[in-house]
């Protein structure tokens, strides 16, 4: 059947080529797809709390994670959906329910430590060192200095320019909050840490040899002179505490630094008395 079209006719159809010239072009804009994501960090697969929510049209991925550089965004056949830069490339396709699964790498940090007054194995008193984002100090070998005083031990590493306080000895008597433990993982970079040192205490027991006399045992700063054992002399009318010995069963002379905990034994002689 034949028919002649009106005007009303006419602009009832370009009413219908409009709405279908702009509605096609950016009616379906409105439409949302979404689906699981997984991340991948340094080889290791992981799932994403939260899911992904795009426009099929979306020219730009928007997610990404604080600490690390997206490799690309795939799905889960392999295909590249959008490159490093989060740009999407051509042909790839959204569906709902799709997987994406974004790889990423860490991103590269500096850790830097100083000794101090204290020296490396290398010679140096600052070192610095290549790490990445997230990564647990308990997983990493920190370096220890050695103080050049022997009488002086590494402590710890501490975040540089917190506040510690020292007593007039040297020893640390109270730390900062900001001490390093092995929960820390690193966050920032350029992270610096400075070497605390403590002064080394050892203990001096004088051991009678005796049951009916107690031990004694006292601390002192590494280092000191062996103290006068004068104090701890004894005799009882029989017996006579004689000298001093590094064993209780042969003659062995005491140090007269003290540099290690020692154990001085009392040598008895007949009292002269």
């Amino acid at each position: 059947m034949y028919y002649e079209t009106t005007a009303l006719d006419n602009v009832f159809a370009l009413l219908l080529i409009a709405c279908a010239l702009v509605f096609g072009a950016c009616g379906d804009k409105g439409e949302m797809l979404s689906g699981p994501r997984m991340y991948q960090v340094d080889g290791i697969l992981k799932e994403a709390s939260t899911p992904w929510k795009m426009s099929p049209e979306a020219d730009t991925y928007e997610y990404g994670m604080r600490g690390y550089d997206l490799l690309g965004v795939y799905d889960n056949d392999g295909n590249l959906l959008f490159d490093a830069n989060g740009k999407r490339v051509d042909g790839a396709m959204l569906e709902q329910d799709m997987v994406l699964v974004e790889h990423y790498k860490s991103k590269p940090l500096s850790l830097s430590f100083d000794a101090g007054v204290g020296r490396f194995d290398n010679g140096d008193s600052e070192i610095t060192e290549a790490a990445h984002y997230n990564e647990p100090l308990a997983e990493r070998a920190l370096p220890i200095p050695t103080h050049p005083d022997p009488s002086y031990a590494f402590d710890g590493w501490f975040i540089k320019g917190s506040d510690i306080r020292f007593s007039q000895g040297g020893t640390a008597v109270e730390k900062n909050l900001n001490a390093l433990t092995f929960e820390t993982v690193l966050s920032e970079n350029g992270l610096a840490l400075e070497a605390v040192y403590f002064q080394k205490k050892v203990s001096l027991t004088v051991d009678f040899d005796n049951s009916e006399i107690p031990s004694v045992t006292t601390v002192f700063p590494y280092g000191t002179a062996m103290p006068d054992l004068s104090e701890y002399l004894h005799d009882d009318g029989r017996w006579a505490i004689a000298g001093w010995s590094l064993s209780a069963t042969a003659q062995i002379a005491i140090p007269d630094t003290l540099t290690e905990d020692v154990t001085v034994f009392a040598v008895w002689a007949v009292s002269l008395r």
